[in-house]
């Protein structure tokens, strides 16, 4: 994927002809091939990243691209097997996020054999409604859910849609709740037993039935989110702008294991390595392994008695607790003495303010 974009304007492609996509050979870096949509300008940029599949016995490149149309490109050849346009037909694309035509940035994901692509913005441009695919990638040729005939929109007799969400769901004339509109998303969707997971830039997390597209709930976090969710076990992990993670269960009921707050920002997707669980947030990373938060965090503390040092533990002493809440009866030995641990330093918070509050009234 090649990050071409509009200038300083946001207007004007400086190189409207340069390639889209482009594959190179890993020894070499030659160039094996290149391609790029030739019928649609970009839009605003273009941020996401291809992913590959194989579809009956077809080695595809999945490539969104700029435009808000998403391919599927031969792996080989690079030639176009298909085309999508992620928009419904007569959306507008209007400077500074005010119009209906959205952007392709989160990264396509491919899952039982289909191909799932949400849209959206940069956030700086607000909320929106916005999409959510379903695509069969057996597909070729324009496979849009609509085409133009004779200056009308029309159906698609070869379009590739399994299911959507999206704006053309909405009934104007129908009440529709906040939680009932996809709205617009930089976030990869996750699927795993059959359940698909998608969060947008207004803070909601959907749950669908990855084949029929039922919706089964939708949790509102109450902040932006755009991080995207992760799938360990069977829990949903996923961060928002207020530093909150949500932890879900990965089932078709709403079940909120726990919200862990990192006390700042989270803007990027947690990562698992060797059984640990990585998250960054605006200014921190943290490590978090089931089983050993009660060392890391006791280990890792030199106890010190300012006031500050002393909230910073026990926030940390917090988060560690919320993490331990509702695990398996192995750590409530460790849970109990977390606790024991948070009581102490807010009993000795408090003798300290007290102590400096009698100082100042002397």
């Amino acid at each position: 994927m090649v990050p071409n974009g509009v200038d300083h304007t946001h207007r004007k492609v400086p190189a409207p002809d340069a390639p889209s996509f482009v594959a190179l050979d890993a020894e070499t870096g030659a160039i094996v091939w290149t391609n790029r949509d030739r019928e649609n300008p970009i839009l605003h940029g273009q941020w996401s990243s291809a992913a590959y599949g194989e579809f009956g016995g077809v080695r595809q490149v999945i490539c969104p691209s700029g435009s808000g149309w998403l391919f599927g490109l031969d792996a080989a050849t690079g030639e176009t097997l298909w085309k999508f346009d992620c928009n419904p037909k007569g959306a507008k694309w209007i400077l500074g996020g005010r119009g209906t035509r959205n952007n392709l940035i989160a990264k396509p994901l491919i899952y039982d054999g289909r191909v799932y692509m949400a849209t959206g913005q940069d956030p700086e441009h607000g909320e929106g409604n916005a999409d959510l695919w379903c695509i069969d990638p057996k597909k070729r040729g324009d496979v849009s859910p609509q085409i133009v005939n004779r200056s009308q929109f029309v159906p698609n007799p070869d379009s590739a849609v399994v299911w959507h969400f999206g704006q053309e769901e909405v009934d104007p004339v129908q009440k529709v709740g906040f939680e009932d509109v996809f709205h617009r998303s930089i976030s990869t969707p996750v699927a795993k037993d059959g359940l698909l997971i998608a969060a947008d830039t207004a803070g909601l997390v959907h749950c669908f039935d990855a084949k029929t597209g039922k919706r089964h709930w939708t949790h509102d976090l109450f902040s932006s989110c755009l991080a995207s969710p992760i799938i360990i076990n069977d829990r949903v992990y996923v961060g928002d702008e207020d530093g909150e993670v949500a932890v879900l269960a990965l089932s078709k009921q709403l079940k909120v294991v726990a919200e862990v707050s990192l006390g700042e920002a989270i803007t990027t997707t947690p990562t698992v390595a060797d059984g640990v669980l990585y998250q960054a947030t605006r200014s921190r990373l943290f490590a978090i392994k089931s089983g050993a938060i009660f060392e890391n965090v006791v280990a890792a503390k030199t106890m010190k008695t300012d006031q500050k040092s002393l909230r910073q533990q026990i926030d940390q002493l917090t988060a560690a607790l919320a993490f331990t809440k509702k695990q398996n009866d192995e750590l409530a030995a460790q849970q109990t003495q977390l606790q024991q641990m948070q009581k102490a330093l807010q009993l000795k918070l408090k003798l300290l303010e007290s102590v400096e509050g009698n100082a100042v009234d002397r």
